[in-house]
């Protein structure tokens, strides 16, 4: 059996959509995507041995993060509205040394800025957060891992699949 590839993140950059020329591919130093958490049912019958929480084809609220080295002063224009981003990755196969190219888009936002201790000896960082996140989706390589539209009402797992088309859900709903 073949042994599954090892993905390093090499690099990582991030940037509101509608402004191509301007990157933080300098300043960014860490992009953290949101966990993706399936919201459970819990079902524990009275005549039953157990108790099982039943997976829905839905996600708790999604809470990406970001930290840039500095203050990003262009953070704060627009911050609290909603914007749409994106955010690149260069992830190295260490088996192949191939570079492979990650990619997807955030709609969200900037809800939290919370800098480092001031100390004039040190590179002052912030951490930022996202909020109403509507709208996230990742790929690698061009392969779709994930896409959530809050909007759309879609919820796509590796490849494609349509949690809410599986079993006909989105039809039985009309």
């Amino acid at each position: 059996m073949a042994s599954k590839p090892l993905l390093l993140l090499q690099a990582v950059d991030l940037r509101r959509a509608d402004e191509t020329g301007d990157d933080s591919k300098i300043i960014i130093k860490s992009l953290v995507f949101p966990p993706v958490t399936f919201v459970s049912a819990e079902h524990n019958p009275g005549g039953g041995v157990g108790a099982v929480g039943f997976l829905q084809p839905r996600i708790e609220m999604l809470e990406p993060k970001f930290d840039a080295g500095g203050i990003d002063s262009d953070i704060f224009r627009g911050m609290g509205l909603r914007q749409k981003w994106i955010f690149s990755a260069a992830f190295r196969n260490t088996f192949t040394n191939k570079a492979l190219s990650g990619r997807g888009i955030i709609e969200a936002a900037v809800s939290g800025w919370e800098p480092d201790a001031t100390d004039p000896t040190e590179f002052q960082g912030c951490s930022h957060s996202f909020a109403e996140c509507v709208h996230f989706e990742f790929k690698i390589d061009g392969r779709g891992h994930f896409y959530y539209d809050f909007f759309e009402r879609t919820l796509r797992t590796l490849d494609g699949a349509d949690l809410w088309d599986a079993g006909g859900l989105r039809a039985a709903l009309g």
